[in-house]
């Protein structure tokens, strides 16, 4: 027998943070299907980039969805044909592919934004604004934490 203490790992800080967010996504997908849209949470996260300002290269977004090459370069391969989004070479540089919403990706906004708003509704059900507010500074700092380290 060894003589380290038990570690109660489905207690755990990260493993709580890891079944929240799961959760998350997943609550976040059952909406999405059930609405009649047939998208992912991956490219709902592309969306929303996109919304915000189009005209990003696959780089900026992999970045800012936190995706490697070859992730993003998938989901916009599934957006593209769901005619989400178009890929156009850089006038500057033919190499770099440019990402613009389609009419349909513009479209989906309100209502991918609603769903949203209803599934964190859902999620945050019964938890006070300032529960969530300190969840969130909690977080912030564990995130801070870690990328200084």
């Amino acid at each position: 027998m060894n003589n380290y203490p038990k570690y109660d790992i489905d207690s755990s800080f990260g493993t709580i943070v890891h079944w929240a967010e799961r959760a998350l996504i997943n609550r976040l997908q059952h909406n999405f299907e059930a609405a009649g849209f047939d998208i992912t949470v991956e490219q709902w996260r592309v969306l929303v980039n996109l919304w915000n300002r189009e005209g990003q290269s696959q780089r900026e977004l992999a970045e800012a969805t936190h995706k490697d090459k070859t992730g993003i370069t998938r989901i916009l391969h599934g957006m593209e044909k769901r005619d989400l989004v178009v890929r156009i070479p850089d006038k500057g540089d033919q190499r770099n592919k440019l990402i613009y919403l389609t009419r349909k990706g513009r479209e989906f906004q309100e209502a991918l934004v609603q769903y949203t708003r209803k599934t964190l509704d859902e999620a945050l059900r019964g938890v006070s604004d300032e529960e969530t507010e300190v969840c969130k500074a909690v977080l912030s700092r564990v995130i801070q934490n870690l990328m200084e380290s």
